[in-house]
């Protein structure tokens, strides 16, 4: 019996210590942000999603909340349904746990989008490696 209770307490303090994976909890007011990262929209509100669920369409884990995000004020997305997505660098800071950008998104694109050092690869112009859909 004594184990027992021992084993279930031990077992509860380890539980408690327990995160979700991608949880990076809130971030610190007035931290500077910049990432390149897929926005998600599925109808609540515009995301950065560092973590994508690659569903169709796709969907966002680990979401940070942008604030005022205008999907008609940047090209370089795609809709089914409700949901609206597309590939961003995005630069700005964090106030209350939200994304405040502070710059315009540029879309990324192969021209925009770098790559590995050593792929030996060289992107021109107009030759990318993806669909090019946008509005």
């Amino acid at each position: 019996m004594r184990i027992t209770v021992i084993s279930a307490i031990g077992l509860l303090a380890l539980s408690g210590c327990a995160s979700g994976v991608g949880d990076r909890g809130p971030a610190p007011s007035g931290e500077p942000y910049e990432a390149s990262v897929m926005v998600i929209d599925d109808g609540a509100g515009a995301n950065a999603c560092t973590v994508i669920m690659e569903s169709f369409p796709p969907q966002c884990g680990d979401p940070l909340p942008i604030r005022g995000w205008d999907w008609s004020q940047v090209e370089g997305w795609q809709q089914s349904g409700d949901v609206r997505w597309g590939d961003y660098r995005l630069t700005g800071v964090i106030v209350d746990g939200e994304l405040a950008i502070t710059t315009a998104p540029v879309p990324r694109t192969p021209e925009t989008t770098p790559l590995p050092r050593d792929s030996g690869e060289i992107l021109q112009p107009g030759h990318g490696t993806g669909p090019q859909t946008g509005r």
